[in-house]
């Protein structure tokens, strides 16, 4: 395939459904017509809607958690429970530029012009164009938690069941629909061209947003307090963040997001300090490690501890923890991994900690070189108001998890030079007298 064809990866984007307004806005607002929002201290009550634009990693529970979280701390209080549902792109953006509030998410491409737009749909759409003299054979996706799918288009009008779909629109253009509630990450697509060779294009799939809408009935309470406990990191373990107010509208625009982060650990001296960062607009109050791992155990431990949403992993780590409390922490060749809490430092005045670290002894290094020739870790980060929470953050190749791996950088050398610091030195013979 000559690379002056069209790429696929620059011609995705979602596909126009018509009467999407209609189908959504009906159900999300039900029979109740809005009414105007309480002012701080007013006894009134009111339903009210948090319309959110979030990442596409983001998950429902998490939302709920930190509005209840806001509701409880700024003493508010609804009749029911928060509840929340997805609704389409078609629904946010017509309310967002109700408000004005609408964002571009148009990326173009500095190459050939093209872009990748996201446009409003009912559902999850997608166009797939390529050039009008050429098939696409087959399309192959590569989704985040359901691994592999491949598909065949079908023809104009074909009847297709309630999975994913490819169907032919015109020559060039493709509509197709991904598995409910599963996330594409990539692709892979057999091309044809008459009088050129089959080729194979490739890549990432783009990311797309996901739009709920959360319903909190008969509202009472400070709307404004509420939503600086949701934003403010120092109250809530994964915060609402960009929330945006219209005037006199039920209707908040947010967005959430996660940072990942990487960890440090030299030796001396035959200890072991282990760093690692804060997270960028979160507010941890300490850190665990998992620890040592190796290339075995570490996909062991990953699918042991994802099994914990983030509330039952705090206390599931301190069935196997070493608290900082704990002066003499020590790992040696025979020890298995435990949990290792790590103390806050580098904070500035009135601020929060930039890193937390913990010296950890280590016993027979020598053996340990042997054993561990590389060495890994999971990462916990925690949020504790008086209840520990795990705090979300984003996985390179994954979803967003509560425990995120990491190699610990310079662990061989380190453990090398330490020993040779160490190995006392056998000074020369002195010549013999004649």
């Amino acid at each position: 395939m000559r690379r002056s064809r069209v790429n696929l990866s620059r011609a995705i984007r979602l596909a126009v459904v018509a009467a999407a307004i209609v189908a959504i806005s009906k159900p999300a607002f039900g029979e109740e017509p809005p009414t105007p929002l309480p002012k701080a201290g007013d006894d009134k009550t009111t339903t009210l809607y948090l319309v959110v634009r979030t990442g596409p990693k983001e998950e429902k529970d998490d939302i709920l958690e930190t509005l209840k979280t806001g509701l409880k701390k700024s003493l508010s209080s609804t009749a029911t429970p928060p509840t929340i549902r997805p609704v389409s792109p078609a629904f946010f953006e017509e309310f967002a530029a109700l408000v004005d509030k609408a964002a571009g998410n148009e990326v173009a491409d500095a190459k050939d012009g093209m872009s990748i737009k996201m446009l409003p749909s009912v559902n999850a759409l997608y166009e797939l164009k390529v050039l009008p003299t050429q098939v696409l054979k087959e399309l192959r996706v590569t989704y985040l938690k359901a691994g592999l799918k491949t598909y065949t288009p079908a023809a104009p009008g074909a009847k297709v069941g309630t999975g994913g779909s490819l169907i032919l629109i015109v020559p060039g253009r493709y509509a197709f629909t991904p598995e409910p509630g599963l996330s594409p990450a990539s692709y892979e697509a057999d091309v044809a061209e008459l009088g050129q060779p089959d080729g194979v294009q490739k890549g990432a799939w783009p990311a797309g947003d996901k739009f709920f809408v959360v319903t909190m009935r008969d509202f009472k309470g400070n709307r404004d307090a509420m939503f600086a406990v949701i934003q403010d990191p120092k109250q809530v373990a994964n915060p609402l963040d960009s929330v945006q107010l219209g005037n006199d509208l039920l209707f908040a625009f947010a967005g959430l997001n996660s940072t990942k982060v990487k960890p440090n650990g030299p030796i001396s001296d035959g200890f072991l300090t282990v760093t690692v960062p804060t997270v960028p607009k979160r507010t941890p109050k300490r850190v665990w490690v998992y620890f040592p791992l190796d290339e075995k155990t570490l996909p062991e431990a990953k699918e042991k501890y994802k099994e914990f949403d983030r509330n039952q992993l705090p206390v599931e780590i301190r069935k196997t923890s070493v608290a900082a409390t704990i002066q003499d922490a020590k790992v040696g060749p025979k020890d298995p991994p435990r949990w290792f809490e790590l103390s806050g430092e580098g904070a500035p005045p009135g601020g929060e900690p930039t890193q937390f670290s913990r010296r950890i002894k280590l016993d027979g290094m020598s053996e340990l070189t042997e054993k561990y020739p590389r060495v890994w870790m999971l990462q916990v980060w925690e949020f504790d108001d008086g209840k520990p929470q795990a705090i979300m953050v984003e996985h390179p190749k994954e979803d967003r998890v509560t425990a995120l791996e990491a190699e610990l950088q310079g662990w061989a050398k380190g453990l090398q030079d330490d020993i040779s610091k160490k190995t006392p030195t056998t000074p020369p013979t002195p010549p013999k007298k004649p």
